[in-house]
């Protein structure tokens, strides 16, 4: 009998298992020497939070806020919008012939000569005229219920004007020339007015090209359809030996070369879509993939989708959202609206030309039913969309488009672990349990054993309830038996579910008979959590603090019956 006290000893002080050390409850150890022995031996534990359970720890999809509040995060910005307008990119020319006999200053010197003279010598002196003329650009497109585009005004960013000046029926030189003057108010700003004021010619053929950067042009008087005006003032300076014909006469031509405009004014509406598209957002695989995620049945209580669209379009513009699904397997699952598919929004316009508006729109449980859309941990989530302009009565409206034309998209992904009632997460956890080596080492040879019991000492801290069984394997991994389910009680929470005490029980498996060879040969303990609501009516709110933890002890009766006075020997 010496023997079996010296095992037990041995055992006590030796066995040592995998696992975190728990305390060891000696009370629950029988005293009574003679109704048999126990042996206290710790096999480990188990400690899991939330981010455990999501094995995501290290995630950048995981965030948590101040109130300890879990989310999953996914955004993706500068998605660009293509939207397209045309450009101006217009050439127009005018080409004037002026009679110079029907100018005040030549109008009695030429049509007083005799029929049979055909030109005069002008006396010495200065002859001044003005020639008044309208420039045509038709930028405006109009097409009843389809299109009404009427342009203004615009900022041209590069433009080149090409002058042309031919002189017939008189012979200018040095002493006999012309000095025009261009009055182009609508083109010609005080960068450029000089270089076309007071030009000399002296020769009768005379051309000019200008470069013209930045130039404001203004096609129409407001609200109506003037064209543009221009006039040139002419002066001819005789030294008194120019000649000049009965049919004397100046061609002039102006080509204007519009290459690119960086600002547009006007009215804008197309009754067609400016563009349409689709984004599609793949889920990230160490999302989906998750264990804990994909083998669970969780109905996300307030997801959200948001989008905050950015423009520098002075359009009133409109978001057509003609779809919103989700894909998992081939299947599609639709978002709603109010019972339908679709959503309109309508954008910000920016106050006034190279400033942005922003837009942003919110997608949740009430607008869009992402909960429906979510509860299948999707692969891919696709957003059909159009653009398109919205109607405005055209005297009321004062519309620009600015170049180059921006529009971008952010979106942003967030997915609050919160969880409608009857969700439920599967999640396992596996402790090294090697009580087959107390049989192989010979510690419990010769030893008859009573029963095996298991503890559990428990700390849920998670505002579920859950679902335990013990699964024990062999060296192999095979399972060996299974426990019966224990119901864990939730933690205790306030009004929004939130955890704010845990509650703590033990748990007690007792094997005997020959049941006990099971549990001997065990080399693994597979602890297996199933977490439910609390009931029908709550819902579930994680948090970073939330955490369960299952402390295993096995205790091993013997029997013996020995005396107090020989184990003291």
């Amino acid at each position: 009998m010496k023997n079996i006290v010296k095992y037990l000893f041995a055992t006590l002080l030796c066995c040592t298992l995998a696992g975190c050390m728990t305390d060891v409850k000696f009370s629950d150890i029988n005293t009574d020497i003679n109704g048999g022995t126990a042996l206290a031996l710790p096999i480990g534990s188990v400690r899991a939070n939330m981010t455990d359970l999501l094995d995501l720890v290290d995630s950048t999809y995981i965030v948590s806020d101040s109130t300890n509040a879990i989310c999953i995060l996914y955004s993706q910005n500068d998605i660009a919008l293509n939207l397209e307008f045309d450009n101006i990119e217009k050439s127009e020319s005018l080409i004037d012939t002026i009679k110079l006999r029907n100018k005040d200053c030549f109008y009695e010197i030429l049509n007083s000569l005799p029929a049979n003279v055909n030109s005069t010598t002008l006396e010495k002196g200065s002859y001044k005229f003005r020639e008044e003329s309208t420039y045509e650009f038709t930028f405006d497109e109009a097409e009843e219920g389809v299109k009404k585009i009427r342009i203004d005004s615009a900022i041209i960013a590069n433009a080149t004007l090409d002058l042309g000046v031919d002189i017939y029926g008189c012979e200018l030189s040095e002493s006999n020339y012309l000095i025009m003057s261009l009055e182009y108010p609508e083109v010609l700003d005080e960068r450029y007015a000089d270089e076309f004021r007071n030009i000399k010619i002296t020769a009768n053929q005379y051309s000019l090209k200008k470069e013209l950067e930045h130039l404001r042009l203004y096609f129409t008087e407001i609200m109506g359809d003037g064209p543009i005006d221009l006039a040139v003032n002419f002066e001819i300076v005789s030294d008194g030996t120019l000649t000049i014909t009965r049919e004397a006469d100046i061609q002039f031509n102006m080509k204007v070369n519009i290459e690119n405009s960086e600002a547009l004014f006007g009215y804008f509406w197309m009754k067609d879509p400016i563009t349409s598209d689709k984004l599609s957002y793949d889920i990230p695989r160490e999302i989906i993939e998750n264990e804990l995620l994909k083998n669970s049945n969780l109905l996300f209580s307030n997801p959200i989708l948001e989008l905050n669209a950015t423009t520098n379009v002075g359009i009133p513009l409109a978001l057509d959202v003609h779809n919103i699904y989700a894909v998992k397997n081939g299947e599609e699952y639709h978002a709603t609206f109010n019972d339908n598919s679709s959503l309109k929004v309508e954008f910000n316009r920016p106050a006034q030309p190279y400033d942005s508006a922003s837009t942003k729109l919110i997608l949740n449980r009430d607008n869009g039913s992402l909960h429906t859309l979510l509860s299948v941990l999707p692969e891919q989530i696709n957003i059909d969309y159009s653009v398109s302009t919205v109607y405005q009565e055209e005297s009321e409206s004062w519309h620009f488009l600015t170049m180059p034309i921006e529009a971008n998209v952010d979106v942003m992904a967030m997915v609050p672990l919160q969880f409608d009632p009857t969700s439920n997460f599967v999640y396992n956890d596996t402790i090294d349990a090697d009580l087959s080596s107390l049989v192989e080492d010979g510690t419990l040879e010769n030893i008859e054993i009573d029963t095996v019991d298991l503890y559990l000492d428990i700390a849920n801290r998670l505002p579920v309830n859950t679902n335990l069984k013990l699964v024990y394997l062999d060296e192999n991994d095979q399972i060996i038996t299974e426990s019966k389910t224990f119901k864990i009680t939730s933690a205790e929470v306030d009004v929004e579910g939130r955890v704010t005490n845990a509650t703590n029980e033990t748990i007690v498996l007792s094997t005997n008979g020959e049941s006990i060879n099971d549990v001997l040969n065990t080399k693994k303990i597979i602890l297996a959590l199933s977490l439910e609501s609390r009931d029908n009516d709550s819902r579930i709110y994680f948090q970073t603090t939330d955490a369960i933890e299952i402390k295993l002890s096995a205790f091993i009766k013997v029997k013996a019956s020995i005396s107090a006075e020989e184990d003291i020997e």
